[in-house]
């Protein structure tokens, strides 16, 4: 689990470097994968949502964030990502 929260303080750190929109979406995927493995679904969540914020048609990160909303149990959000 130590080696989960030191690549998400890498990946933090990288965040504030000045890095194109491109690599923002892939470091906030990065960390989102990285709240999952910690077991933090809303951090998660926040994740791909700021993802999907730089990318709307990125359907790893849609699918994703509808597949955690499912997981607990936040019916309404889930089903509101799917129509979209």
């Amino acid at each position: 689990m130590a080696d989960w929260r030191q690549a998400r303080d890498i990946y933090t750190k990288i965040l504030y470097l000045d890095v194109d929109q491109k690599k923002q979406q892939e470091v906030q995927r990065a960390l989102a994968v990285i709240a999952e493995a910690l077991d933090e679904p809303d951090e998660a969540m926040d994740r791909y949502k700021k993802v999907v914020q730089l990318d709307a048609g990125d359907i790893d990160a849609i699918q994703a964030l509808a597949r955690l909303y499912v997981t607990v149990a936040r019916w309404k959000d889930a089903l509101e990502v799917y129509e979209q």
